[in-house]
């Protein structure tokens, strides 16, 4: 058999395919050139100019689209062809869009081929001698002359429409000078009509506005290729492929037209571009791979989802994506369990471009040829980690909360609407003789002897929706023991929940307690009597000593220490006689001190008012027995000098709360201003080295205001 007088270029990467193949077109074609990469095949294709090229799409270093891309910008009329073993929607558009003569699909259908390789022998000829009469019009009308017998059944046999029409010396389409009967079949005119016609007899209206600049770039290119619209006689609107090469013959142009009806394309193309349109927009990611796992096509929602380009995943294995054995099925048994059974439907884990986990509910296809031979792997998921992650977070909140039902320490039990026990946890199990049945009703079949009817009292509040808290309630064991409960009653949707705690040994304990604290306080209360009575009885045997002395100084002295003594019994005096013994309620105490005070200075100094304002303040002993040696001292030293020789004046002692912890205690007169030259912190005076001490001993600070008498001001905290 002769072979095929064309060259053709083969690439394709997989080593036993790219042999065999190459075998098989070098025993029917004259010249074939095989590469094992787009990189490698473009420049065999820059060496060799092939006239035609079929090569695989997916290949390293340069896939089989960009190699066709280049090839079409060296050469747009090279027939070129792409081998693909399933459906590509995004490779067929770029395919179309590049200008790709079709597709084959793997494995090879020989007789396809080699018909398809006869047509473009056959047209490679022709298209050799129509130029080579351009180039020597003697030798071109001896080959066309010599070879028209050939030439027409050539022509007439091709698979797409010709038309052969003069060119117009004003450069536009002039009549047709010859069809093949493809044309004449698919326009419906008869071959004496159509020589009769132009081609804008029957080229679509739409597309003569685009003629000028065709023709101009057909003239200027010498061979075109677009797409057009043509009508036949009966009205139908065909879409064509258009090929046309400008020749020159006896100073005459002529254009030889090659007509492809392109109608089917066209609806795969349409139908292709919905798909692809579809699943790029779909809301669930579309992952489809070889039968091995190699990914082919994603759509738009897996690049959003896991944050990958697409060049980033194209070829890459499944496995690329991540996968978790803790959570889901390892890729490789994903695909093994799809090609088992059809079909799988589960959980897949992959990862993000980032790291972070990404749960599916994932559901895979195989996807068959027409001889139900499996060719790709369809992979359809949604992306359900919100889900994964609120199901996890339920499942760990509810065993949680059946741990904390089951071992916690207070004894619980759940009851429906009627009262029957639906479940208890196991402080009923460690703490009770005789456990519970489930469908008992509680406080009828089980816990009855209580000191109150708790079975009215349980369905009254299951009935009113109202929880009930029972502090203290006896439930008897028998004639002589009986237990001391805390239940509390809690409703909900469904009945109630019960808990209970044994609190017998803090009531016992509360009782003990409730009688030493009283035994401690009778206690307390008769030793601050007898310690008011032995300060009562310094102060005596001091006034009895007193009357002894006849110098007026050293009476003071014994006076001023009487006083001072005083002050602190009446602190033990209030507390003997207050039932709070932790705190004294301090206005009592200061009116008693005020008036005692008063009663010893006012028959020598006349009548000197005293005005107390204390705000409910309490104080503890620590504090209490300091401040009340303060007051005596300042309204001492009121009395002494600054109402000195004064018949009549005023006395003020206040104390308040500034806030929650802290106390402004002020004590003032109206007589005569402490001296400014003089720092009252650092005096002589006995009884202002008492305070100043004092002050620091709660922790105090204090102020002297001179503006109006004499008035300190001492804040201290509680």
């Amino acid at each position: 058999m002769q072979k095929l007088p064309i060259k053709v270029l083969y690439v394709e990467n997989e080593t036993v395919v790219l042999f065999s193949v190459t075998e098989i077109l070098r025993r029917r074609v004259e010249n074939v050139i095989s590469a094992m990469d787009g990189e490698e095949g473009f420049e065999l294709y820059k060496k060799h100019s092939p006239d035609v090229v079929i090569t695989d799409i997916t290949m390293p270093k340069m896939n089989g689209l960009e190699m066709a891309r280049k090839i079409k910008q060296h050469n747009p009329d090279i027939h070129i062809y792409l081998l693909s073993a399933y459906p590509q929607p995004d490779y067929l558009l770029d395919a179309i869009d590049i200008g790709v003569k079709g597709f084959f699909k793997k494995p090879l259908d020989k007789e396809k081929l080699f018909a398809i390789l006869t047509e473009i022998s056959e047209l490679t000829l022709l298209k050799g001698k129509i130029q080579q009469e351009a180039q020597d019009r003697e030798i071109v009308e001896s080959a066309l002359q010599e070879s028209e017998t050939k030439y027409q059944t050539i022509f007439n046999n091709l698979s797409d429409a010709i038309f052969v029409y003069e060119i117009t010396e004003d450069n536009n389409i002039g009549q047709i000078i010859d069809v093949n009967d493809v044309a004449i079949r698919y326009l419906g005119y008869s071959k004496e009509e159509l020589l009769n016609m132009t081609p804008l007899d029957f080229i679509n209206k739409d597309f003569l506005v685009n003629l000028p600049h065709l023709m101009d770039e057909l003239k200027e290119k010498k061979h075109l290729t677009f797409e057009s619209e043509d009508r036949t006689k009966d009205g139908k609107i065909i879409p064509v492929e258009v090929s046309s090469h400008l020749i020159t013959q006896k100073n005459k142009k002529y254009v030889i037209a090659i007509v492809r009806d392109i109608s089917e394309r066209k609806k795969h193309e349409e139908e292709l571009l919905l798909h692809s349109h579809v699943l790029r927009n779909l809301h669930d990611s579309v992952i489809i791979t070889d039968l091995s796992g190699n990914i082919t096509y994603i759509n738009d929602a897996v690049l959003n989802t896991l944050h990958y380009t697409r060049d980033q995943l194209i070829g890459q294995n499944v496995k690329f994506l991540g996968e978790d054995k803790t959570d889901a099925l390892e890729q490789k048994d994903i695909i093994e369990n799809t090609l088992k059974n059809g079909q799988w439907h589960g959980l897949a884990v992959n990862y993000t471009s980032e790291g972070e986990k990404v749960f599916f509910n994932f559901h895979t296809l195989v996807m068959y040829d027409n001889n139900k031979k499996p060719i790709a792997l369809v992979g359809i998921s949604h992306d359900i980690t919100s889900e994964k992650i609120k199901e996890e977070k339920l499942k760990k909140n509810e065993a949680f909360s059946n741990a904390l039902f089951e071992y916690n320490p207070v004894e619980t039990i759940v009851v429906d609407k009627k009262g029957k026990i639906l479940r208890y946890n196991n402080s009923i199990q460690e703490n009770r003789s005789r456990l519970p049945k489930k469908g008992d009703v509680m406080y009828k079949d089980y816990a009855a002897k209580h000191n109150i009817e708790m079975y009215n009292t349980l369905m009254s509040c299951i009935k009113n929706n109202e929880r009930k808290v029972l502090p203290d309630t006896v439930y008897r064991k028998g004639e002589k023991s009986e237990k001391h409960l805390h239940i509390t009653i809690a409703p909900f949707p469904e009945g109630a929940i019960i808990t209970s705690r044994d609190i017998t040994r803090q009531v016992r304990t509360e009782e003990l307690l409730k009688k030493e604290i009283e035994q401690k306080e009778l206690l307390i209360k008769e030793i601050n009597h007898r310690v008011k009575n032995n300060f009562a009885l310094v102060s005596s045997l001091l006034a009895i000593q007193q009357q002894n002395i006849e110098d007026k100084k050293v009476r003071d002295i014994f006076e001023e220490a009487q006083n001072r003594i005083q002050s602190i019994a009446l602190v033990h005096q209030q507390l003997y006689s207050s039932e709070n013994l932790a705190n004294i309620d301090f206005s009592t105490y200061i009116t008693s001190l005020a008036r005692r005070l008063m009663n010893g200075f006012n028959h020598k100094k006349g009548k000197i008012a005293i005005a107390i304002d204390i705000k409910d303040v309490a104080l503890d002993i620590s504090k209490a027995i300091p401040c009340g040696l303060i007051i005596n001292e300042l309204i001492t030293n009121a009395f002494k000098h600054g109402l000195k020789d004064r018949e009549n004046g005023k006395i003020t002692v206040r104390m308040q709360y500034l806030n929650n912890d802290k106390v402004e205690f002020i004590i003032a007169n109206d007589g005569i201003p402490f001296p400014n030259n003089v720092d009252f912190r650092d005096t002589q005076t006995l009884g202002l080295q008492l305070v100043t001490g004092l002050v620091e001993q709660i922790g105090g600070t204090i102020e002297l205001d001179n503006s109006k008498g004499m008035k300190f001001i001492i804040t201290f905290n509680i």
